[in-house]
């Protein structure tokens, strides 16, 4: 795993994972206003499958100006609208140019988010996701695989022409699978060799692998 030097991008990612730390003992919440709106996302090979994301970009417009993309995964409760926002906020105040970077909050769908509305998706139990497990409804996909399809996604030249640079993060539990992720992955030498700087932050898991 890529040891991760704090740019202006990564001070920020810093911030927001500080700051679910400032809460109970997991992820950030939804702002109050403005509440966001989740993403349906198709992945995988084949007939594939759809997965809901929290991004500030529509994905299915034109990103032939996004260089930068930065995910950042929730915590145990799942409230991946409160990481964006919050990673929202935060972007908006760094000063970096909102058109050139996609900040996308994935949300492993779960049996308590019913009210999210998430319907004919892959759906893990409270911990299954943290560990890797495949869903235990719909599509049998792992969770690994699921940020194994997201890298893919983001790092398909026909899409994103112009990314040079990738960051998978996250707090907590998802530190947990950031740090999994990172150490199990087959896809770190390919996507570099495309000239992609792929990295990784790991912001105070309770436990590694």
């Amino acid at each position: 795993m890529r040891p991760v030097r704090l740019t202006a991008l990564g001070l920020i990612l810093t911030a927001v994972l500080a700051a679910g730390c400032a809460t109970q003992s997991d992820a950030p919440q939804a702002a109050a206003t403005g509440k966001p709106q989740w993403q349906r996302v198709h992945l995988g090979q084949g007939s594939g499958y759809d997965f809901p994301v929290y991004a500030n970009h529509p994905l299915g417009g034109d990103m032939r100006g996004i260089r930068e993309v930065v995910f950042i995964q929730h915590g145990l409760r799942r409230n991946g609208d409160g990481y964006y926002a919050t990673g929202a906020e935060l972007l908006k105040a760094s000063g970096q140019n909102p058109d050139e970077v996609l900040l996308i909050a994935p949300n492993f769908p779960g049996t308590p988010d019913a009210a999210k509305h998430f319907d004919n998706m892959p759906g893990w139990t409270v911990q299954g996701w943290i560990s890797g497990e495949d869903a235990a409804s719909g599509v049998k996909v792992s969770s690994l695989q699921v940020l194994d399809d997201l890298v893919a996604y983001v790092t398909d030249k026909l899409r994103f022409p112009a990314v040079t640079k990738v960051t998978v993060a996250g707090h907590s539990a998802g530190a947990q699978i950031v740090h999994r992720y990172a150490v199990l992955n087959n896809v770190d030498e390919a996507v570099r060799a495309r000239g992609i700087d792929l990295r990784y932050v790991v912001a105070n898991p309770s436990s590694y692998l």
